[in-house]
Parts: C-alpha cells; sequence; structure tokens
C-alpha cells in the first residue's frame, strides 16, 4: 500500500480510536501507569511496558493468546564485571 493520505488517515483514526480509548480504560481501571506498548502486525501482536512488570501479552501466528514472564539473568557475576 501507497502512503496514506490525509482522507485515508482520518478515517483509519476514526477506526482504531474506539479500541484506543478502551486500552486506556483497561490501564485506568487496572491502575496500570507508565508506557504499555502494543506491537500489532497483519497475524501476532504482542504488549508489554513497564506498567506490566514483567509479563507480555502475546498472540503468536496460531492465533492464539499468551501470557509470558520474561526471566531476566545477569550477563556478568559480580565477581566478573
Amino acid at each position: 500500500m501507497e502512503k496514506f493520505n490525509e482522507n485515508q488517515m482520518r478515517e483509519f483514526g476514526k477506526a482504531v480510536a474506539p479500541a484506543i480509548e478502551a486500552i486506556q480504560n483497561a490501564k485506568k481501571r487496572f491502575e496500570i501507569t507508565g508506557i504499555a506498548t502494543f506491537n500489532i502486525a497483519d497475524d501476532w501482536m504482542d504488549a508489554y511496558g513497564n506498567g506490566l512488570g514483567d509479563w507480555t501479552l502475546t498472540k503468536k501466528f496460531d492465533g492464539k493468546y499468551r501470557i509470558e514472564k520474561k526471566e531476566i539473568k545477569l550477563l556478568f557475576d559480580e565477581e566478573e564485571a
């Protein structure tokens, strides 16, 4: 698809505005502060952010939603640093 023109962007904005409002309302309802980031592609999506702790919501290529908790490991031991 070529770049959006102004009319297409207006129509796209009108179509996605209810979803944005729903996300903002969910953040308020669950008292999530800070950033929640959503990446949405043609056949997958993920949501993460500092307000969600170490959790990620993912919809994979199979269409199933998953919640995943990120495991963080130190690159160097204190002795190596």
